[in-house]
């Protein structure tokens, strides 16, 4: 995490940012030593596994000397290394080949291959944990396909900017549909998001004015399923998941109060809509952010209400203003979010760490693909801009 946090984010009060362990008592032993017991017995191979792709992310120390590469092809050659898990995938990208999307392309199917892996060894809740870890993908897919047929775009080139951890089988038909009512029907009938599109979208709400907020729709209910379904596995699955799916509720209620200051026809009730029902913020934080009037009375709110956290962030944004250090609110959210993500590897035994470790390796993946550009461009003395320390 980013140095600047040092001070008010590493060290959170209790209950905000860190998790904190219980002492366990005596009578409690017997029984969390056999649920532990049992964890193994039906998933400690797949954790183990996921421990071991995680003990390959990236340190500070690894991007310290990417960072001396001076071509794309120096790049290529550290990554290559046994020691990181990319060579396979990115040792054949030379000459006119090699450029930062085709690398970036390239990275990204070795976290599919690592994620499939994973997911091919789950079984019971674990199985079902990885499906919700896809539905994310699916809608992201799902809202571009349906904004690309509704201007009649091909299909195949829509298909060929689909991320393939959420492709299912049915997605070509969906979008192969001649209306938007049989659309609408297919998808219900179709694919693993129909219990998202029936709680808050109708036929109506398939049109290119609309389309752009159906991503946020659909995501409220997929993390509020999520949500569910974590809580309902109990143990320290639940308590790490609530955690990371509260932040994750936050950051967008401020990231969609920020952003809808540019649309002044968007009421204050159709913003609150698009929020999950729990968050650190919720519900008055999440009230107070929708009726705004300006980007100043978000922060202000967060700065009195929430000091020691969205607060501080806040405060490191206004410090680096003017600066080449500086970042909007949206990225300084998405590096605390990593930091987060770093911790659900300290605690053993539940689910958490493959939520984690996906994340933290997208986040790999953006930092790789933001040096090969500053490369590229010759703005090297940009890098540390927007590189996340993860480890």
């Amino acid at each position: 995490i980013n140095a600047e946090y040092g001070e008010h984010l590493l060290s959170p009060s209790p209950g905000e940012g860190v998790f904190h362990p219980q002492p366990t008592s005596i009578s409690q032993a017997p029984r969390i030593m056999s649920g532990l017991a049992f964890f193994n017995v039906d998933d400690g191979f797949v954790e183990a596994v996921a421990r071991g792709f995680r003990g390959r992310i990236l340190t500070q120390a690894d991007y310290q000397t990417l960072c001396q590469a001076e071509t794309l092809e120096d790049l290529r050659i550290n990554l290559c290394t046994a020691e990181f898990d990319y060579g396979p995938f990115i040792e054949d990208l030379q000459g006119d080949k090699l450029e930062p999307g085709v690398l970036q392309k390239r990275l990204n199917e070795c976290l599919i291959t690592e994620f499939q892996y994973l997911r091919s060894q789950a079984t019971g809740d674990l199985a079902k944990f990885f499906d919700f870890m896809t539905y994310q993908f699916m809608i992201d897919n799902l809202v571009h396909l349906i904004k690309g047929a509704l201007k009649h775009e091909d299909v195949n080139v829509l298909l060929e900017d689909c991320n393939p951890l959420g492709f299912f089988e049915e997605i070509k038909l969906v979008c192969s549909q001649p209306s938007a009512k049989e659309m609408f029907d297919a998808i219900l009938v179709d694919t693993p998001l129909a219990e998202f599109f029936v709680e808050c979208l109708s036929i109506e709400d398939l049109t290119e004015l609309t389309v752009d907020t159906i991503r946020d729709k659909l995501y409220k209910q997929y993390l509020t399923a999520f949500m569910d379904f974590c809580k309902s596995l109990g143990g320290t699955t639940a308590e790490v998941m609530t955690e990371l799916l509260e932040f994750e509720a936050d950051r967008r209620a401020i990231n969609i109060a920020v952003n809808s200051m540019s649309y002044t026809d968007i009421a204050c009730v159709d913003k609150k809509k698009l929020n999950p029902d729990f968050g650190t913020l919720y519900p008055e934080g999440f009230s107070t952010l929708a009726e705004a009037k300006d980007e100043q009375m978000i922060y202000a709110y967060l700065e009195k209400e929430f000091s020691d956290t969205f607060g501080a962030l806040v405060r490191d944004m206004r410090k680096d203003e003017g600066t080449e250090a500086q970042k909007c609110i949206e990225e300084l959210l998405m590096d605390y979010d990593i930091h987060l993500h770093t911790l659900s590897f300290y605690q053993q035994f539940h689910y958490g760490i493959f939520y984690s470790y996906m994340k933290l390796k997208e986040q790999e993946i953006r930092n790789i693909h933001w040096i090969a550009e500053c490369i590229n461009q010759n703005k090297k003395h940009r890098i540390n801009q927007n590189v996340v320390f993860i480890f």
